[in-house]
């Protein structure tokens, strides 16, 4: 299973276009401050706006399991954590 951190981030960007968008263009300020690694950080600085077309394009896109990102999407701090 992928960090949670890592699932938390996505699956709000998921909910989020306004997050989605800073993630988008600037990731670097969008992820400042999160505890991920340096793999993490660059799996989501590469998301680009295709890949939020669908829940499976995006698990593709970070290399995590679909059923992952749809357990993380309740979670309190997917829904109310703003980048």
């Amino acid at each position: 299973m992928a960090s949670q951190e890592l699932l938390i981030l996505a699956g709000h960007a998921w909910q989020c276009p306004e997050c989605r968008r800073l993630l988008l263009e600037t990731p670097e300020k969008a992820l400042s401050g999160h505890r991920l690694n340096e793999e993490e950080r660059e799996r989501l600085a590469r998301l680009e706006a295709e890949h939020f077309n669908s829940i499976s394009a995006l698990a593709q896109a970070l290399s995590v399991e679909v059923n992952d990102l749809y357990e993380i999407m309740n979670h309190a701090r997917t829904r109310l954590r703003h980048f």
